[in-house]
């Protein structure tokens, strides 16, 4: 194949109908594609009883709608996935995050709906789950126990809605709080 037509075909390629993609959605001409893979990921492998979600920075330089700037992270700017992923590091499920949602009114804050819409499908089935702090609070917790899933995380003690056991312990760095039917162990 030509080089001249290579471009034309790579100037063309789409995904997705032009006209019936929002002006707002930057996603909407890989989304198709996006999920197409996702269900692949998720007939192929069935993850372990350990799962994991975590975020990651994908670098990404050029000009994006939805690039996002992370001066914490090694690549500051790029394309932010939220993964739920096996303890053995297979993506099972991914979110790329696209900016603010302009539908509407958000009823949950990101974390919660990230982490809410990645487990969805492995709820009720015994799994473990381990998270960060970004994502981690007491109410995520109880929540998800409801379903069968354990939650492991670290936490941070300043964050919103965290129990006063956790607030007012005298607790050094690298110390473990642990719960049992409301029972604290440390």
């Amino acid at each position: 194949m030509s080089r001249n037509r290579f471009e034309l075909i790579l100037a063309n390629l789409h995904f997705g109908n032009n006209e019936a993609i929002g002006q707002n959605n930057g996603l909407g001409k890989v989304l198709p594609l996006i999920r197409i893979l996702i269900d692949n990921y998720q007939k192929i492998f069935s993850p372990g009883p350990d799962i994991v979600v975590d975020e990651t920075m994908v670098a990404w330089r050029g000009r994006l709608i939805f690039r996002q700037y992370v001066p914490t992270k090694s690549h500051k700017y790029g394309i932010k996935l939220f993964k739920l992923r096996s303890t053995q590091g297979y993506t099972w499920f991914a979110k790329i995050y696209a900016g603010r949602d302009t539908n509407g009114i958000r009823q949950v804050g990101i974390t919660e709906e990230v982490r809410t819409e990645l487990v969805d499908k492995l709820l009720n089935e015994g799994r473990t789950l381990f998270i960060d702090n970004f994502y981690t609070n007491y109410d995520l917790a109880v929540k998800f126990l409801n379903f069968k899933i354990h939650v492991i995380g670290t936490v941070r003690p300043n964050k919103k809605f965290m129990p006063k056991f956790v607030m007012s312990c005298p607790c050094s760095f690298h110390t473990t709080i642990s719960t049992r039917n409301f029972l604290i162990f440390f």
